[in-house]
């Protein structure tokens, strides 16, 4: 009797689980939709029609990057009577990457920009949205293997020989210890390939006696954030890092303030990405030796000419590369003046 009142239990705690989530789910299908509805009544008063709805999806909304690539995205949607909405940062509930996809799906959206990855999850959410006959465009981090329409980004192998070469400038002739700050994402395997470039660019060049290479994993769900594991390299007397390579703007920003904070200017050089005002000022007082950026307008140009062509045509380039440009000391006053 007592099994059964325990399953039965159960079974009531499932179902309200359940209820729950579709209830969730609804509630935020519902602030999309209100989102929508005020995307069409302008901004700063002003009335526009949009012709078509976009989102734009990433897992992580505070990422300057990210803000960066939507803000030209949107902006350049505009010229096309289109509508880019940021869609995790309307929504009250944190939700992953793939669940967005979903939510943004059910919502009939026209077409979804996602920061993809290499999870199964998202890759089956990339899918159903196909599926549904919504297309979508990976940016920055593809997500492969997906039925995704068109990949805009950086080709992480050679983004990764670049870091080599400018790494081989630091070396001057001394042997070095080399970090790289690898994903903090599960699934992501583009930080991978940049790896596999700066590898291949030391063997290629004779330099594996001098450049001896670590990376160093940071996973989103791990107990240790990405500035804790950085503060722990740049005090660990036995690893002692001569050089750490960051593959985001946030590792980037971490890592300035940790050499900052344990007067280590100068012991650890600082090879970062993306070009924030704190960056660029790293680099001014020589604290950052050097950071490669994208160029972000031309992202948020492709993403949207991909879709329209796709949307004209049927049919668009499985991969469009980003111009990507190394920024240090010698080229940051010429590169503030173009900016």
């Amino acid at each position: 009797m007592n099994q059964r009142r325990e399953k039965h239990g159960l079974e009531i705690v499932l179902i309200c689980f359940v209820l729950l989530m579709v209830f969730i789910t609804i509630i935020s299908m519902f602030v999309y939709r209100t989102t929508i509805t005020d995307a069409t009544l302008g901004e700063a008063g002003n009335s526009y029609h949009y012709d078509k709805h976009y989102v734009f999806i990433a897992e992580d909304d505070t990422n300057p990057l990210w803000n960066s690539v939507y803000n030209d995205l949107k902006s350049k949607a505009k010229k096309y009577h289109s509508f880019v909405e940021y869609f995790g940062k309307n929504l009250s509930i944190h939700y992953s990457v793939s669940d967005q996809i979903l939510i943004a799906t059910k919502a009939k959206v026209d077409g979804i920009f996602v920061v993809g990855d290499a999870s199964k999850k998202t890759k089956q959410a990339i899918n159903k949205a196909v599926q549904e006959k919504i297309p979508v465009i990976t940016v920055f981090n593809d997500s492969p293997m997906s039925k995704r329409k068109c990949f805009v980004g950086v080709n992480g192998y050679q983004l990764g020989k670049q870091y080599g070469m400018k790494m081989r400038e630091l070396m001057k002739g001394k042997t070095q210890n080399v970090y790289v700050m690898m994903s903090s994402n599960d699934g992501d395997t583009s930080k991978d390939s940049v790896y596999l470039g700066i590898k291949d660019y030391i063997e290629k060049h004779g330099l594996a006696d001098q450049i001896k290479l670590h990376g160093v994993t940071v996973k989103s769900k791990s107990e240790f954030t990405s500035d804790e594991i950085i503060r722990d390299l740049v005090l660990d007397d036995h690893k002692k890092p001569d050089v750490l390579i960051c593959l985001n703007s946030i590792d980037t920003s971490c890592a300035y303030q940790a050499v900052v904070d344990y007067n280590k200017v100068g012991v650890v050089k600082i090879l970062g990405t993306y070009d924030s005002d704190l960056i660029l000022t790293g680099i001014k007082k020589k604290i950052i030796d050097g950071t490669i950026t994208m160029d972000v307008s031309e992202m948020g140009s492709l993403c949207i000419q991909s879709m329209k062509e796709y949307e004209k045509t049927g049919y668009v380039s499985e991969y469009t590369p980003v111009d990507t440009k190394l920024i240090d000391l010698d080229d940051l006053a010429n590169y503030r003046k173009r900016r």
